[in-house]
């Protein structure tokens, strides 16, 4: 489904998470929010995925992660090489919820348990549905998106409708009625 214009706002997250997105993989982010932020806000519009490598941790990803991990591009630049769609959305407060859906999400146990506890228990729970591009968009890094902060704005809006969606929606529907099974319905 494309999405006419384009956005500056991207998410940071995880290269190695971002790659299994946009090679299909139906799965889950587990996000708290940044240290100078006080929660983690969900827009409703679609967002680069913007990969990082600073605060990720090999030893943070199970062992199914580890071929979607991918070295670090080199410094002053990023590689954009898809967009998403936020389709379910979750808050969770019980430890217990999430520790069932694991099949869902590529972070060890004791990674989750960290971010659920970071400052105050819980975390927010995103099924997203990515945009591979063609051919990769390749921005300069500018120094105010460095830091811990899940969102940040581009320099410039980058045109959305040239991705293609990455989802088996078979497969997805199928994590969907999983994690409401478990979570019930997405507020999204």
């Amino acid at each position: 489904m494309p999405f006419p214009g384009g956005t500056t706002l991207a998410l940071k997250e995880w290269s190695a998470v971002i790659q299994a997105l946009l090679e299909g993989r139906p799965i889950l982010l587990l996000r708290k929010g940044g240290i100078a932020e006080k929660g983690f806000e969900v827009p409703r519009e679609p967002f680069w995925l913007y990969p990082t490598w600073s605060h990720q941790q090999e030893q943070g990803l199970r062992e199914e992660a580890k071929p979607f991990l991918h070295p670090n591009p080199g410094p002053g630049v990023v590689r954009l090489h898809g967009w998403a769609r936020v389709v379910g959305q979750w808050r969770v407060g019980e430890p217990s919820l999430l520790q069932k859906l694991e099949p869902w999400h590529l972070l060890k146990p004791e990674t989750v348990q960290k971010r659920f506890q970071y400052r105050y228990p819980g975390l927010t729970v995103l099924a997203l549905e990515a945009f591979r591009l063609p051919i990769a968009k390749e921005i300069g890094v500018n120094p105010a998106w460095e830091g811990c902060h899940s969102w940040l704005h581009l320099d410039n809006a980058l045109e959305l409708s040239a991705g293609k969606s990455c989802l088996d929606f078979a497969e997805c529907d199928g994590m969907m009625r999983g994690v409401e099974g478990i979570l019930g319905k997405s507020v999204a």
